[in-house]
């Protein structure tokens, strides 16, 4: 059996809506009064006391705002965590937001433990148990809300699906080899969404832990894996785990891949930790990392190696569009690696995610920086309208134009609906069913309805996919050494499926 139960009155569930004034228009005893709003929520917290009895852990999970206009707002949400306590529940889960927010809860955006300041609001005011939530991914992050009495407990979710041991890693000390959640969504939330099992981007056998059990290997292997991009790091930890000797060859100067691009644009920075996680456990497993090294046929046979995995990525598709004269023409990666300065007038050509995240990206590069904007606010150095134009002001005229009918299509639906509402907030226009037809000296001319225009522009950013790297593959099939191909250099995909590949290979080698 259970331990306890929790009651689901907060997210704009059946509780929150007859608790919220927002929703709640009936006009009988259970409409109207805050009282009469609270009718319904104290009698299913009665029903279920009487179910359970006297001693058995009864906690309501509540939102400590609902981040709806018109709806109930820390005041209303303290008065109901104190009718709950007289009612005789004995923990309080405090999270923030309905569904229907404009707030994002779940995402990467979320920064850790944003949604603290709900529950130490709650704790202020009633004496039973307060639990904190939401991107509570770190265990020096709940160690900190816990001594500073902001909370009493701290709740975990998606950080047990990304470590299972998350708890006893924290509680011995070992909190920098926590496999981290990194709130991408792309394994369990969208998943759900979508009726399918529950795995996830940073922990492979999530949701498959009986039959993808990492053994050791039957032979000891000399293993060379090109590519330290998540395919080839993952495929590397694994490898070594299992007993082999692995080297891993990197190109550029450090690992990580697309990933360390992924990592660039606002609210996507958690990426950064999973490559840290990885590198770390590359290290501490002996792994001979060569960065700096481009792998050559020859130098791979001369390396003797009893297989090669090769996870070499893929390149970045371009469009011939340009003519003479035209505007400066440059790829999204080179955008998100810093190799180029964009001008004033932009034109994102595809509206997928890297279009996206790149939009954002030099929407908010030259803005104001955060310590600067928080600088200003703690001095009131300005007012709060000033401050708020000042922190979605775009330095930059950028469009992103898209051939299809929908942005924003490859990203999950945990994600898309706050993404596309940045690119709004920032100002982005959006062109869909727009085809690029040429790039010259006055910008991008599109063609969109049978109509044509030209769309001013500087800079010319091409984001429209990525076909995969396999030439090394190409060169070394039919050699002597066995080799594997995993990640985009297989088939291009997203982070996941990287991962997820690079696990499943290395497992049977």
């Amino acid at each position: 059996g259970f331990d306890a139960v929790e009651i689901l009155g907060s997210a704009g569930y059946l509780i929150s809506q007859f608790l919220s004034p927002l929703t709640n228009q009936r006009l009988d005893r259970y409409g109207g009064s805050w009282e009469n709003r609270l009718r319904f929520p104290l009698a299913v917290v009665q029903v279920v006391r009487e179910a359970v009895g006297p001693d058995y852990p009864v906690l309501v999970r509540v939102a400590g705002n609902d981040f709806m206009l018109g709806g109930n707002t820390g005041q209303e949400a303290l008065a109901f965590c104190q009718a709950l306590e007289k009612a005789g529940v004995d923990a309080i889960n405090v999270t923030g937001g309905w569904h229907e927010t404009h707030v994002p809860q779940l995402t990467m955006q979320v920064p850790p433990g944003a949604f603290v300041y709900l529950a130490a609001n709650i704790k202020r005011g009633v004496s039973v148990p307060v639990i904190a939530c939401n991107r509570i991914n770190d265990p020096l992050v709940a160690e900190q809300i816990l001594a500073t009495e902001q909370a009493d407990l701290v709740g975990v979710a998606r950080g047990f699906l990304a470590d299972p041991y998350w708890g006893r890693k924290a509680e011995s000390g070992l909190g920098d080899q926590i496999c981290p959640c990194i709130g991408c969504n792309q394994g369990c939330l969208d998943r759900v969404f979508s009726g399918r099992q529950v795995t996830c981007l940073t922990n492979p056998r999530a949701g498959r832990e009986k039959e993808t059990e990492i053994t050791p290997a039957d032979e000891v292997k000399k293993v060379l894996v090109v590519g330290g991009g998540p395919a080839g790091m993952t495929a590397a930890r694994v490898l070594a785990l299992r007993g082999h000797r692995v080297s891993l060859w990197e190109q550029a100067s450090e690992l990580g891949g697309q990933l360390r691009l992924a990592a660039v644009p606002p609210g996507r920075q958690d990426f950064r930790r999973f490559i840290d996680y990885l590198e770390s456990q590359l290290v501490r497993l002996g792994v001979e990392i060569r960065l700096n090294t481009m792998a050559t046929k020859e130098d791979i046979l001369d390396g003797e190696y009893d297989e090669v995995v090769l996870a070499t990525g893929a390149r970045e598709m371009q469009l011939p569009l340009a003519a003479p004269g035209a505007v400066q023409v440059v790829p999204a990666g080179d955008v998100l690696d810093g190799k180029v300065v964009a001008g004033r007038q932009v034109v994102v050509i595809g509206g997928g995610p890297t279009g996206i995240e790149t939009a954002l990206y030099l929407a908010t590069e030259r803005g104001m920086k955060p310590e600067n904007w928080h600088f200003l606010a703690w001095y009131q150095g300005e007012s709060p309208a000033v401050l708020q134009e000042l922190l979605y002001r775009n330095p930059r005229e950028i469009t992103l134009i898209e051939q299809e009918g929908r942005i924003g299509k490859g990203l999950g639906p945990s994600t898309r609906w706050s993404m596309l509402a940045d690119l709004k907030r920032l100002g982005i226009r959006t062109l869909v069913r727009h085809q690029a037809l040429e790039i010259g000296e006055r910008g991008v001319l599109v063609e969109a309805e049978g109509e044509r225009k030209w769309i001013p522009a500087q800079t010319v950013v091409v984001a429209v996919g990525v076909k995969s790297d396999d030439g090394l593959y190409r060169e070394l099939h039919g050699s002597y050494v066995k080799c594997h191909v995993i990640g985009d250099a297989a088939k291009p995909g997203d982070a996941l499926d990287a991962v997820h590949g690079g696990f499943d290979l290395a497992r049977i080698i």
